[in-house]
């Protein structure tokens, strides 16, 4: 085992790398023997699980916005195009509120992706 302060001097032949403090890392060689990798608390398991849903669930709306015909539109629009469509698209109160629904479901695409 040896310490190192600097990433790039890794070895592919090198078996494991952990943090042991700030700007420090042990390296495990082949020689080395391994200690023991902790299990994961049933806690950990139930967030992994969580998070792992949650991207799957993301991913599904997602393709499956990308067979909308609006949003699709949308998404190809600059934002002065995207004005002019609402400018001359929406004139009553039904073409707003689908007008206001496309966009609200690409704003939680959008947002859901960036948190």
């Amino acid at each position: 085992m040896r310490t190192i302060t600097n990433l790039n001097q890794i070895r592919s032949t090198d078996l494991r790398v952990e943090p042991s403090g700030p700007g420090t890392w042990l390296v495990y060689e082949p020689d080395d023997t391994l200690p023991p990798v902790p299990e994961p608390t049933p806690e950990e398991l139930a967030a992994a699980a969580k998070a792992v849903a949650e991207e799957a669930r993301t991913e599904a709306e997602a393709a499956a916005i990308m067979k909308d015909p609006k949003l699709l539109a949308i998404a190809k629009m600059t934002p002065t195009e995207v004005r002019a469509w609402v400018q001359t698209s929406v004139k009553d109160l039904a073409q707003t509120h689908d007008a206001l629904a496309t966009l609200a479901v690409a704003v939680s695409v959008l947002s859901r992706r960036a948190l």
